[in-house]
């Protein structure tokens, strides 16, 4: 929607302009992607770790790993950060 903005008559026939703002918002996005990458593996740890200090404090002869997940509230109306059991793929 914004090429016809970017790459104007005026700028032919090389398009310079066009060229270096679409190369800067790849790159622009290219570190978003890095971010949100970096961002839900941190939620991921943080709920495997509560999930594993959970099922310790519930009933340590019961020893679960972090990694296994539950459904029980797999139908529940919880968005991702109230679903104890949900986690970020990748």
């Amino acid at each position: 929607m914004t090429a016809p903005q970017i790459f104007q008559k005026s700028d032919s026939p090389r398009y310079e302009k066009g060229f270096t703002a679409h190369f800067c918002l790849y790159v622009l996005f290219s570190i978003f992607l890095v971010i949100l990458r970096l961002l839900l593996v941190g939620r991921n740890a943080n709920k495997r770790k509560a999930a594993l200090e959970a099922s310790h404090a519930a009933d340590d002869s019961n020893k679960k790993n972090g990694d296994q997940l539950g459904h029980l509230n797999a139908f529940a109306d919880l968005t991702d950060k109230e679903n104890p059991d949900f986690r970020y793929d990748f």
